[in-house]
Parts: structure tokens; C-alpha cells; sequence
């Protein structure tokens, strides 16, 4: 579950436009789209669910929880980039407030929150991050873990 794969861009140690794009994306952001990343998240989950042949109102808090855990312990790689602009360190305090408060923000905070960064470039890592952890969750569903 590693992220930096789809960024090639983003190796280089020297300034870049995409480096000068994601600051400028960064600077100016808007509303998060909570609300669309909560249909985005609960469509996959409910997939999930599907696929494992287990009713979904049986499965939503422990998947929630994985997907949440899953989320929090690979996405954190992806500061890799982050941490090459000056709002590194603001974004990292931003998402560990997330992280810590795991009643409040839940999976859908999290997508919300990188897509609200540079949508063009974090929608597609969460999309293929999604993809990766689908087995890990069917297969923790069929195995009875809810």
C-alpha cells in the first residue's frame, strides 16, 4: 500500500511545477467535500459487504474501523510529498488532528480531507488505495471479524 508508486513526479528533490501546483492547490482551498466523500466511502463499503456476502448493517462499524486503521497506517506515507512544500508541517499537524480523533472523523473525513489538498492528485491515490485494501476487508469479513 504505497502511494509514492503513482508519483513519480514528486522523487525529485528539486522545485517543480507539480510542487508549485500542489502549494498553489494547498493555498487555496475551499470547502472540504465531506459530504461526497461519505457517499464515495459508504458505495465502497457497502461493496465490500457485497462481496463478502455479509449484510451490510452487520458490517458497517467493523469495517468503518479497518478502513479507518488501513487508511491512517498507508496513507501517512503519502507525506512523503507534503513534506517537500513549506505547509508540510501544517498539513501534518492538520491530518494528525484527524487521526486522533477517531470518534469524530471518520474514513470519510480522511478522503475528504486529501481530496480537498489537490483533488486531481489524491482522488486517484485514494481510489487505488481502495482498490488494494478491498481483499484485506472481504477477506476479514468472511473470516467473521465484525
Amino acid at each position: 500500500m504505497n502511494g509514492t508508486i503513482l508519483m513519480p513526479f514528486f522523487r525529485r528533490n528539486e522545485p517543480t511545477d507539480e510542487y508549485a501546483l500542489l502549494r498553489q492547490s494547498i493555498q487555496s482551498r475551499g470547502q472540504a467535500k465531506i459530504s461526497e466523500a461519505a457517499t464515495y466511502v459508504d458505495h465502497y463499503l457497502r461493496e465490500i459487504s457485497d462481496e463478502a456476502g455479509v449484510h451490510y448493517s452487520h458490517s458497517h462499524s467493523w469495517l468503518v474501523k479497518q478502513l479507518r486503521m488501513f487508511m491512517v497506517m498507508s496513507w501517512d506515507n503519502w507525506f512523503g510529498v507534503l513534506n517537500r512544500i513549506p505547509e508540510g508541517q501544517q498539513l501534518r499537524a492538520e491530518w494528525d488532528a484527524l487521526v486522533a480523533m477517531e470518534e469524530r472523523f471518520g474514513p470519510h473525513h480522511l478522503v475528504a480531507w486529501w481530496w480537498n489538498n489537490q483533488e486531481s492528485l489524491f482522488r486517484p491515490l485514494v481510489a487505488n488505495q481502495f482498490v488494494e485494501m478491498r481483499g484485506a476487508l472481504v477477506d476479514g469479513l468472511r473470516a467473521g471479524c465484525r
